[in-house]
């Protein structure tokens, strides 16, 4: 095992010397004594890590995350609505803020668009409380789903 080893070696020896491991004899590299990079100057990162990969979501909705603290005084009612951020635009507005180098002034801002597509109940989840916190208890489903409901809960509907 230890002669193709040799053999490699006279190889690449053969070709030149080896230049801080580079085996392609067209390819010269010099060699300071640290890591060498393929930038010529460093350069801050662009962007957060913890948004990797930046690519479309798999995804196809949202979920709600957080919801209001409950009255259970109150009647049952809707507590959070789906949206999504579609995209962003700019508009230019009047500042109204006396005392400010813009007060009566035109400046430009940036919006998010964002979308709350039509909303559809299809049951409701009961929950009771544990000293963890709450917990389900039960699902109740609609009795009639319509079509364009049933399909959104399957991959291949045909």
């Amino acid at each position: 095992a230890t002669a193709p080893v040799a053999i490699l070696g006279q190889a690449i020896l053969a070709q030149g010397p080896l230049v801080c491991g580079s085996s392609n004899p067209s390819r010269v590299l010099v060699c300071s004594g640290k890591a060498m990079s393929h930038r010529k100057f460093e350069r801050p990162r662009h962007g957060s890590l913890g948004f990797a990969p930046r690519k479309r979501t798999k995804h196809r909705f949202g979920k709600i995350k957080s919801f209001p603290k409950d009255d259970p005084s109150k009647a049952p009612h809707f507590t959070a609505f789906m949206s999504y951020k579609a995209g962003m635009s700019h508009i230019v507005r009047d500042v109204d803020r006396p005392g400010s180098k813009l007060h009566k002034k035109e400046v430009a801002e940036s919006v998010s668009i964002v979308e709350t597509p039509p909303m559809v109940v299809v049951g409701f989840v009961g929950y009771v409380e544990t000293p963890r916190g709450l917990r389900a208890l039960t699902s109740v489903w609609a009795g009639h789903l319509s079509e364009e409901v049933k399909r959104r809960f399957y991959k291949t509907w045909h």
